[in-house]
């Protein structure tokens, strides 16, 4: 639902993400602190190892290895035994939803705390995009200075785009997300579009993943970038993926590689 045209890296590496409506520009300097978790953690609904975990359905809700939170506030609870623990809550999205709940602070990584100051090449570069993206894409070139990011201009009505979405056998939600399968009085169990396990979304999960908006981090970027081939140097990648989930490596098939493996 969000398309990516071609890229070329030379040092650089460039987002394409794809809008639906402009709006003027302002320029702001900003401080970011950016709460991550170190490993998968219960999300609870009080600041209590023993207070309910939050649910989505009948599923518990975690938060993922490097799943990046909008942090509320600081409290006190019992954690590992001990009192007086710290527990942050935090404000995320899981499975298209937004969630408010606490995390123990000992699932978190230390707090990263980056600032950007007006840089006038880089907002020239953003200036056609939306106001509300640019937060986002300050907060992601303060991060990684060397990343770049080229809008894609689709003359898309909004509202008529997520229309043509949903309608059913177009798009499908998996059965692992109850919560976001399409329902009414006459589907009351929802409605397979493919397989046995597919189901035609609701239209407000359509909009969440057709919304880039909602992907800007640091991990969802990455699903802007091109996938065509291009003539790029292993130290160029190395630059590019520095500091991010894919500065690593993943096993497929029994065969473990980097993800620059993966990308040359």
């Amino acid at each position: 639902m969000m398309g990516c045209d071609h890229m070329k890296v030379f040092k650089k590496v460039l987002f394409t993400i794809s809008i639906f409506f402009m709006y003027a520009l302002f320029v702001n300097a900003a401080s970011y602190d950016i709460y991550t978790a170190k490993y998968k953690c219960p999300v609870r609904k009080d600041a209590s190892e023993k207070a309910e975990s939050l649910k989505s359905g009948n599923d518990t809700i975690n938060i993922k290895k490097d799943q990046q939170v909008e942090y509320i506030e600081t409290k006190l609870g019992l954690n590992n035994g001990k009192e007086n623990q710290e527990w942050y809550k935090v404000k995320f999205d899981y499975a298209a939803r937004e969630y408010t709940g606490y995390i123990a602070k000992a699932c978190m990584n230390d707090v990263k705390k980056v600032s950007y100051s007006d840089d006038t090449a880089f907002e020239e570069s953003i200036k056609e995009f939306p106001e509300s993206y640019k937060k986002y894409l300050r907060m992601l070139h303060a991060l990684h200075p060397t990343w770049s990011f080229r809008i894609d201009k689709t003359n898309l009505d909004w509202e008529k785009a997520a229309e043509a979405e949903s309608q059913k056998g177009t798009s499908a939600i998996s059965h692992l997300y109850p919560s976001l399968i399409f329902k009414d009085e006459a589907n009351p169990n929802g409605i397979v579009v493919d397989g046995s396990n597919w189901y035609a979304p609701a239209k407000d999960a359509v909009k969440y993943y057709m919304d880039p908006r909602n992907f800007l981090n640091e991990n969802g970027i990455f699903m802007f970038e091109g996938l065509s081939y291009n003539e790029v140097a292993d130290e160029s990648l190395d630059t590019i993926l520095k500091d991010t989930f894919m500065d690593s490596e993943f096993t497929e098939e029994d065969y473990t590689k980097s993800y620059k493996q993966a990308f040359i």
